[in-house]
């Protein structure tokens, strides 16, 4: 796409150049009387041209200056969404773990209780057998 344009204005500046020169007419006057030609029109023409070019300019560095700012305040917001999203997700990861690790604590509670339950029972019947 970008080639496609290059070509096209280069072709397009010389062409507009050859049509502008053929469309043009030159005649020779034979005396200019140059006390009659105003030129402060002309320099202030020129101030006014300048003046306008460097506000435009202007104008134009600082849109660019703020469009970048713009870029990197929104990949920052992006940064921030995508590592708040990342941070919901390990708290819920963590919350299932620890209910996770409190249900298997309670089944090794209960396991511990009937194993100490069965050794009291074994001792108890050991004792038993021992008497008699």
């Amino acid at each position: 796409m970008r080639i496609g344009s290059a070509i096209l204005m280069g072709a397009a500046i010389p062409s507009m150049h050859y049509t502008g020169m053929m469309a043009t007419h030159f005649s020779v006057v034979e005396s200019v009387e140059f006390s009659a030609v105003d030129t402060t029109a002309t320099y202030w023409m020129a101030a006014i041209i300048g003046l306008f070019t460097l506000l435009l300019l202007g104008w134009t560095l600082l849109a660019s200056f703020f469009n970048e700012q713009l870029s990197v305040q929104l990949v920052k917001t992006a940064d921030l969404k995508e590592n708040e999203e990342r941070l919901k997700q390990a708290l819920q990861n963590q919350e299932a773990l620890a209910a996770l690790a409190k249900s298997r604590s309670e089944e090794l509670e209960t396991a511990m209780l009937a194993l100490q339950k069965a050794q009291f029972q074994f001792i108890q019947t050991e004792k038993m057998s021992s008497l008699g």
